[in-house]
């Protein structure tokens, strides 16, 4: 073998390792430049008051925490049966604010910043009767099917089950007659 071949072969080598360089780093940066738009939203549902344990009605906290880099607006809330269309909104309230329920439409959640919602049980365990079609007490194992499922304005969609510390309490709730 002379001196010219193993020359053209190194200069192979580092030209398919130049290929596979220029590759990665394509796919690199397309990935970069692609996370961000990616959702990340940190949701929880929690037991706020237990029923019978305050004079306030029991209801549970919902907690959105923005941990992208973007601003991000939510669209709908909705509880929704698994694997199925069928949907109905969330009744919801926020911290010391008796007058504004209803419809989350526009709500920003900003970078870090937590928003805090209430969820009240007795309002929510009718919703989810009608979404489920029965009357009475809503039992844990029902309770399995329904998601909370949360709509940005991006257009991306978060699921979240219920709890089980939070199903206990809406089974309890909806075994309690309805107030006058």
């Amino acid at each position: 073998m002379c001196t010219k071949d193993l020359w053209s072969i190194a200069v192979d080598i580092a030209q398919i390792a130049s290929a596979l360089g220029t590759c990665a780093a394509v796919v690199v940066s397309l990935w970069l430049a692609g996370r961000g738009d990616w959702l990340r939203v940190r949701v929880s549902l929690t037991v706020r008051n237990r029923m019978f344990s305050s004079t306030n009605p029991s209801d549970a906290r919902f907690e959105l925490t923005n941990v992208g880099e973007r601003d991000v607006f939510i669209s709908r809330v909705y509880w929704r049966i698994a694997r199925t269309s069928t949907t109905h909104w969330m009744s919801w309230q926020r911290y010391g604010d008796d007058e504004e329920q209803g419809d989350i439409y526009g709500v920003g959640l900003r970078h870090g910043k937590p928003l805090a919602i209430l969820v009240p049980y007795r309002i929510n365990v009718r919703h989810i009767r009608e979404l489920l079609g029965i009357e009475g007490r809503l039992s844990k194992r029902r309770l399995k099917r329904i998601r909370l499922e949360i709509i940005f304005t991006t257009g991306r969609v978060k699921c979240i089950k219920i709890p089980d510390d939070v199903a206990r309490e809406i089974e309890a709730v909806s075994g309690q007659p309805e107030p006058a």
